[in-house]
């Protein structure tokens, strides 16, 4: 697998115009955080859900890699709408990919997402793809 395969259009797009980013979210008592010790990225999620139970609003700060900071816009735009049960099959599912439990064919599955499917083979890379849907999975 080359690099550009790796690091393709979309999550080049996602990387450097990241949809539902927020800056100063670490200053708000329901944000969840994450880090991923092996790099340094740093995410802080909110996520505000309805009186229906309805994800209303996700943002996301992100200090970290090209890969995590589009995993995370990628993410907010899957699940911003959805119901929290939804929300939470859907993290389910992404995150069973990531470990190699699921078919990386489930990521056709959610759009935008199946860009990673380049990062599956590379451990390290992986585990910035699945930071956000860690934090995401606190939430």
């Amino acid at each position: 697998m080359n690099i550009e395969e790796l690091y393709n259009k979309i999550l080049r797009e996602h990387s450097t115009n990241p949809h539902n980013y927020s800056s100063g979210l670490r200053k708000i008592p329901e944000s969840v955080q994450r880090e991923n010790p092996s790099c340094g990225d740093w995410i802080c999620l909110l996520a505000r859900f309805d009186a229906s139970d309805g994800l209303e609003t996700i943002n996301f700060e992100i200090e970290g890699c090209s890969i995590a900071t589009a995993s995370s816009s990628i993410m907010t735009e899957i699940v911003k709408g959805k119901k929290r049960q939804e929300v939470k099959k859907i993290c389910q599912e992404i995150l069973s990919v990531m470990k190699g439990e699921k078919e990386g064919a489930l990521l056709d599955s959610y759009g935008d997402i199946s860009a990673l499917k380049g990062v599956l083979p590379f451990p390290y890379r992986l585990k910035c793809a699945a930071l956000p849907w860690q934090a995401l999975e606190m939430v």
